[in-house]
């Protein structure tokens, strides 16, 4: 597992994908900061009311709410399709797999490290989006050791969240084996899901109880004062949706012959 994990992160170095991802990440960040500012001067005609700005929930907004990540989301879902089809198509998992490698092994390291790219590439996006306003505002925006530790709390939520948002993809990658199909097969999926449920709760309201405990609507419990209970909730919930699109991801990649 080591030596592969090593591998990947030789192979990422070298990722063209993934250096245009970095560049269109801090570009949405660069956007997000610039609205900030925007809506700031705008809902705030004398700064000295600017206290009331609270940086740890521009930092929640950016992580958990869907029209500032929907970017971000679709991105990395993007970079994910490339990444895992990229050794399906030039058959380097073949070769491990002929080499004696373990297929969970296999597995498991690709997926850890697009995981770990994706948690990195998310702290850039929140910390971009929060900073610049910080910083224009520096002597109206204060920080604390209190917020920060919000801060830390709401980001390691979130990525969890934005894990189980990413999990599909994994999915259709291990099943498609084939970039272009993969993104155009996810991007069906994913509206066609999100209309359902969105119909489903305005013909049956009653389905509501349901539709938010789903990764569509779960992100509402990411506030910045979120308690530990709501944690654990969004937490919990992510959890089985990465354990059951992961699983099965592996399933199909343990029983297909590779060719």
């Amino acid at each position: 597992m080591y030596n592969l994990l090593i591998a990947e992160c030789m192979k990422i170095k070298k990722n063209i994908a993934l250096k245009m991802l970095i560049i269109g990440i801090c570009v949405i960040s660069v956007t997000l900061s610039l609205n900030n500012i925007y809506s700031i001067k705008l809902c705030y005609e004398d700064l000295s009311q600017i206290e009331s700005y609270s940086g740890a929930g521009q930092f929640c907004a950016a992580l958990a709410m869907r029209h500032n990540f929907i970017n971000i989301s679709i991105l990395l879902s993007v970079f994910g399709a490339i990444y895992i089809c990229y050794d399906f198509e030039r058959k380097l998992c073949q070769s491990a797999v002929y080499a004696g490698c373990n297929k969970l092994d296999i597995f498991f390291s690709k997926t850890i490290i697009y995981f770990i790219i994706s948690a990195v590439l998310l702290l850039i996006y929140s910390v971009i989006s929060t900073l610049i306003p910080s910083i224009i505002f520096s002597d109206y925006i204060k920080y604390n050791s209190s917020m920060i530790l919000q801060m830390i709390k709401i980001y390691f939520v979130s990525i969890i969240y934005h894990f189980a948002r990413l999990s599909p993809i994994i999915l259709i990658a291990y099943f498609m084996r084939k970039t272009g199909i993969t993104i155009i097969l996810w991007g069906i999926v994913y509206i066609a899901v999100d209309k359902f449920w969105q119909g489903s709760v305005e013909l049956f309201p009653v389905i509501d109880k349901v539709y938010v405990n789903t990764i569509w609507q779960i992100n509402k419990c990411i506030t910045p004062n979120m308690t530990y209970l709501s944690a654990f909730r969004v937490v919990g919930v992510s959890l089985m949706y990465i354990i059951a699109f992961v699983g099965i991801a592996y399933m199909l990649f343990k029983r297909e012959e590779l060719k």
